[in-house]
């Protein structure tokens, strides 16, 4: 008899310990959401000439800071819309940017080639924004809700 209540209480040792790990490791979870830096909503028009840029995608990549350690955080990016606005997205779909200074990146849509019309040895079509940049290359984006609005300009 005492064999036997030694094997139960030792199988409830056992079960304790993994119901116990189980549930820390359940606990603990494995998305590491927490870890990502904290996001604000940013949004915005691309302009030519205070005219409307239609398509391409625009990224706010993260400029590392002197005060923070480690990596900056992930870059943002949105599709441009046919009436320039666009809102970014860094983790989640409208999540906006990481807090902090970003390099602006302006990025013009791919142009669709009409096989028909196209002969082989003519060049490419070329976007009528290709060449051009962000006057203002560099942004903060601070808590709370941004409106970043994007001017382009020839690029150098």
């Amino acid at each position: 008899m005492l064999r036997t209540n030694g094997a139960m209480s030792l199988g409830r040792t056992w079960f304790s310990i993994v119901l116990l790990c189980g549930g820390a490791l359940l606990g603990t979870g494995c998305g590491g959401g927490g870890d990502n830096p904290s996001t604000a909503a940013v949004s915005g028009k691309v302009t030519r000439q205070g005219q409307p840029v239609s398509g391409g995608t625009v990224t706010f990549s993260p400029q590392a800071s002197a005060d923070k350690k480690g990596p900056p955080g992930k870059p943002a990016a949105g599709v441009v819309g046919p009436d320039g606005t666009f809102k970014l997205t860094t983790y989640a779909k409208d999540d906006g940017a990481v807090l902090g200074k970003h390099q602006v990146i302006y990025l013009p849509a791919p142009i669709e080639i009409d096989e028909a019309q196209h002969k082989e040895d003519s060049p490419p079509p070329v976007s009528p924004f290709a060449g051009l940049k962000p006057s203002q290359t560099e942004v903060e984006v601070k808590a709370g809700s941004n409106t970043i609005d994007i001017d382009l300009v020839p690029g150098s």
